[in-house]
């Protein structure tokens, strides 16, 4: 960035009137509070950013607070005199404007509100962040003081490079000579004396960029960089942090190792990194608790201890060949794509569950057709048997051995039955998630096989004794009709809930457009939601035409209608209630409307304007997320190109209206 760019920023940001800036500002000319920021740097610095964000995030509950943003922008100008300039603008900008806080960041925006706050803020608390080798004494002449004291921790990140390159014989550490320099300096002088005598430093703390590159440009692979902060040079030219640090890592064969976390993404490799996203959350809620809680400053102790963790960039790591077994425990690594597993781990322990399942019930099938070959032989020595005592006997056992044929037939009619419920249960294996809704069906099955098995054992016992009656056949194959009929009849019911969930699931995990016939998809959705709907007490109602038809995208309509009734269950009735749900769907002049209502309690007019906003929900402590009609939002409108309206009147119910357009062959 230029410095007339640079100049015009500061202008623009110091000296015309100031803007307020409203996280979720309340409707009202006068806010209950003001907050002030008063920033170090300019907002192009991300430091600086992550500061705002997080302090906002905090406060984010309250919509009746207005926000004032100020940047000294000292990393462009500096001084005295500067500084001086300054004090009339944001004194005439706050004379008539009460303030209830000031937040500062980083050490020049401290020291100079310590300076001028009574002039220009009086009585007013002040939090602080971002603040290095804070004086606690401080706290004794300025009661209204409290915040948040920076604390980088160079030692640690020394150490989390050297246990990736032990080996390193040189160390080049990289600093300037601004206020958080010096410290960052004083601290890695410190942090050299626990260093193996074996490794050479040199530290560049007043040097150009150009010699800063060239020094990084003379280290080997297996060498290390320290990027404490580079914010200026000897010649006075101006970088952001990360623009310094993507300078030198891009001349460097050597890993780049850092303090700050925003540096990640810029050719940091990482370290045991501060952060100010974080630092501003603990200000913000310093800032809550002296606003709404109405707890003096003084009361509230400075937070000493920052919470740095140690993060690394996966992509450096790979690029200069570091073992990521040897960090730190407890990393965070950032910018690795997840396994297979990590991806989907519930998916993978759900089908193997599903296979294990499968496996058991093939085994016991593998088992049972053993038996009944087994059986079979033994029926076919003794058809055998039997047909020579005919011969030699009387024609009475020829009779006999025509019904023990038949009685055969009959076997191999079972046998392929259960032949045909192997080859569906088998479907089992593309399905996840649905062992317990088919468990039922195959038991009733596997109860009928035991069954019929035990009776065949009776009737060849019987007849290998001579003992089998005409009545006890009649009876057996009774029995066998019977107990086919029920295993077909059960695996029959298990093969169609299978499909049905295995469709769901493609649906779910393919975001294409297919035909489907809407009524019959409406009730296959209903019927993955089977496990939640069983165990209330609602009727649900469909109207829609039974040939209607549409190419839609089927998951989008899933997740649609799952987040509805997923509402509807936890916002709309008491537990042991028993509401009605109607869900109807219509086709007129290329737009498919569907029609959503539940009988329950309804909504205020209040929660209707922000029923569709993110993380917006009225059961915050129920386990709600504020996420499943935002959601549903989202698909309608950018995925359907459709709209979505509400209309919800208190004791009455809720009603929500989805039209989407259909394109001419009858797509969305």
């Amino acid at each position: 960035m230029g410095l007339g760019i640079r100049l015009l920023m500061f202008v623009l940001v110091a000296f015309l009137p100031v803007s307020p800036c409203w996280a979720q500002q309340a409707d009202t000319a006068s806010p209950q509070h003001r907050v002030l920021f008063l920033h170090s740097y300019s907002p192009e610095f991300s430091w600086v950013r992550d500061i705002e964000r997080g302090v906002l995030e905090e406060l984010e509950p309250h919509p009746e607070v207005a926000y004032y943003f100020e940047y000294l922008d000292t990393k462009h100008f500096w001084g005295k005199d500067y500084l001086s300039a300054l004090v009339p603008s944001l004194r005439y900008k706050y004379a008539t404007l009460p303030l209830s806080a000031v937040v500062v960041s980083d050490d020049n925006a401290f020291l100079f509100a310590l300076e001028h706050q009574q002039d220009l803020f009086p009585h007013t608390p002040i939090v602080f962040c971002g603040v290095n080798d804070f004086n606690p004494s401080l706290r004794q002449a300025n009661p209204w003081l409290t915040g948040v004291e920076e604390e980088v921790d160079v030692a640690g990140t020394l150490q989390a490079a050297l246990r990736l390159r032990p080996q390193a014989k040189k160390l080049l550490i990289i600093t300037d000579r601004t206020i958080v320099g010096h410290s960052t300096r004083r601290l890695a002088l410190e942090a050299l004396t626990s260093l193996p005598p074996t490794l050479q430093y040199q530290l560049l703390d007043d040097a150009t960029m150009e010699e800063v590159q060239q020094a990084a440009r003379s280290l080997s692979a297996d060498d290390i960089i320290l990027h404490l902060i580079f914010n200026i040079d000897r010649n006075g030219r101006m970088f952001t942090n990360d623009e310094s640090l993507q300078l030198v890592a891009q001349e460097s064969a050597a890993p780049v190792f850092g303090l700050w976390d925003t540096a990640i993404g810029h050719g940091l490799v990482g370290g045991l990194l501060t952060s100010g996203y974080t630092q501003g959350k603990e200000a913000g809620s310093l800032v809550r608790q002296i606003l709404f809680e109405n707890k003096a400053p003084s009361t509230l102790p400075v937070i000493s201890q920052s919470v740095n963790r140690y993060a690394f960039d996966y992509r450096q790591l790979t690029a200069h060949g570091l073992d990521v077994e040897a960090l730190p425990p407890g990393s965070t690594i950032l910018f690795r794509d997840p396994s297979f597993y990590e991806a989907h781990r519930t998916l993978v322990w759900t089908v193997s569950a599903v296979i294990v399942l499968l496996t058991v019930l093939v085994i016991s099938l593998l088992f049972n057709i053993r038996h009944r070959r087994r059986v079979e032989n033994e029926i076919r020595l003794l058809n055998l048997h039997l047909e020579e005592r005919v011969e030699e006997r009387t024609q009475s056992l020829q009779q006999a051995n025509n019904n023990l044929n038949r009685a055969m037939d009959d076997l191999q009619k079972a046998r392929g039955h259960l032949v045909e419920a192997e080859k569906m249960a088998a479907l089992g294996g593309l399905v996840s998630g649905v062992a317990h809704e088919i468990n039922t069906p195959v038991g009733n099955s596997i109860t009928a096989a035991s069954f019929l098995a035990g009776r065949t054992q009776e009737l060849l016992h019987k007849l290998k004794e001579n003992q089998m009656k005409r009545s006890e056949l009649e009876e057996f194959l009774d029995t066998s009709a019977k107990s086919g009929e029920i295993i077909v009849g059960n695996l029959n019911r298990a093969s169609e809930l299978i499909r049905t969930f295995k469709q769901t699931a493609v649906d779910q995990q393919v975001e294409e457009k297919r035909l489907v016939n809407m009524l019959t998809y409406l009730h296959e959705v209903l019927l993955s939601l089977r496990p939640r709907l069983k165990k209330t007490k609602h009727t649900i109602e469909i109207d829609c035409p039974d040939d209607l038809n549409a190419t839609i995208y089927p998951g989008a309509l899933w997740q649609i209608l799952t987040n509805f009734i997923m509402n509807t269950l936890v916002h709309a009735y008491e537990p042991d209630e028993a509401g009605l749900i109607q869900i109807a769907v219509s086709l007129q002049d290329h737009q498919l409307t569907l029609r959503y209502r539940d009988n329950g309690r309804g909504m205020p007019e209040e929660v209707q304007k922000k029923v569709f906003e993110p993380f917006f929900t009225t059961k915050r402590g129920s386990g709600g997320t504020g996420l499943g009609l935002h959601i549903v939002y989202n698909l309608v409108v950018f995925k359907l190109k459709g709209t979505i309206l509400c209309h919800s009147t208190p004791g009455e119910g809720t009603e929500f209206i989805i039209t989407a357009p259909l394109t001419p062959e009858g797509g969305i």
